[in-house]
């Protein structure tokens, strides 16, 4: 990781990351886009709003079920705990959006982790700090799919726009967006785009 983090760190040199709620990391992998958000990195702990509860709707909490695919990290514990769960305003965490799998990942999640602590050691922050599954667990966002093996970059953006239209109040896991969009706002998307490509076009100065 420290020799991956030599290549882009002049991309964060005059930026203090630990001072950003989020960070958005656009990903392509074999051909395919999706999406990386870290959350509150400047956090070291969940932070809890007292008071205020999410009742899982089959009486059980995320402890007493198997641990769900979508855990990249299987940190969710399996012990048995009450049937209410307190909310979860912020944590921090690296929440995964992809629009053709909602799996795996876990490769992606420990580099970004592997990142962060190379950017905390560069940054002279102190004390030390270490950032594990355990402290900062990433989680796949259980989002709309597309229907075909050419939107992901659609929806990538439209993920992003859509994270900072209605953003996530309850980050108790699973953190679930199925409702986000419809596959229509992503053909409308798709359509601005390229509106917006043919209408810059002329105007553009490419360099050669």
């Amino acid at each position: 990781v420290s020799t991956q983090s030599t290549g882009v760190k002049n991309w964060s040199k005059s930026i203090d990351l630990f001072s950003k709620d989020f960070i958005i990391v656009p990903i392509n992998e074999h051909q395919h886009w999706y999406l990386a958000i870290i959350c509150y990195p400047w956090l070291e702990s969940p932070v809890y709003t007292e008071g205020e509860f999410r009742i899982k709707p089959d009486g059980k909490t995320r402890e007493d079920s198997v641990i769900d695919e979508k855990d990249i990290d299987g940190v969710l514990s399996k012990s048995k705990e009450r049937s209410s769960v307190p909310v979860i305003t912020c944590r921090p965490c690296i929440l995964m959006f992809d629009s053709l799998v909602a799996n795996g990942r876990s490769k992606v999640v420990n580099n970004l982790r592997g990142y962060l602590a190379e950017e905390w050691k560069t940054k002279g922050n102190k004390p030390p700090r270490s950032f594990t599954k355990g402290n900062f667990p990433g989680i796949f966002v259980e989002g709309p799919l597309q229907e075909n093996y050419c939107d992901c970059g659609v929806f990538l953006l439209h993920f992003v726009e859509k994270f900072f239209e209605n953003p996530i109040t309850d980050f108790r896991f699973p953190v679930e967006r199925k409702d986000w969009f419809s596959q229509q706002d992503i053909t409308k998307k798709r359509d601005y785009l390229r509106k917006l490509i043919v209408r810059l076009g002329p105007n553009r100065q490419f360099n050669r």
